[in-house]
């Protein structure tokens, strides 16, 4: 087992998921969004942290809306975070995310099991 993990990634060490040299952040996230027709959401079908999409970038994790953000519309300002209008924590499009202060998301009422805001998509 050791040897095929040695020729895929050409290193023997166990980590738990080897990484195909490469591929850039942008190769790894897009295929993995899947768009649900439905409501529009870019849904990740990746691993989960949280509940959201993650990904790793170097030697950390990042969460995937928060890089496609700052890839499509820009910088996240200090202190904000990112609200998700549509309410769905695995979606990644742009359109249904806003840079927002910690008290104006805890003011939108982002509730795990009720319902949401009247600004919800």
């Amino acid at each position: 087992m050791h040897y095929m993990r040695r020729k895929r990634s050409g290193t023997t060490g166990s980590a738990g998921y080897t990484r195909r040299p490469g591929r850039t952040v942008a190769e790894r996230v897009y295929p993995r969004l899947i768009t649900n027709p439905e409501t529009g959401c870019w849904e990740w079908t990746g691993a989960l942290r949280n509940g959201y999409g993650a990904v790793g970038i170097g030697k950390s994790v990042h969460y995937v809306h928060r890089w496609v953000y700052v890839q499509h519309v820009g910088p996240i300002p200090t202190d904000y975070v990112i609200d998700h209008l549509c309410c769905n924590r695995r979606c990644a499009n742009p359109e249904h995310l806003e840079a927002v202060t910690d008290e104006t998301n805890k003011a939108r009422g982002g509730h795990a099991h009720g319902t949401r805001k009247e600004t919800a998509r």
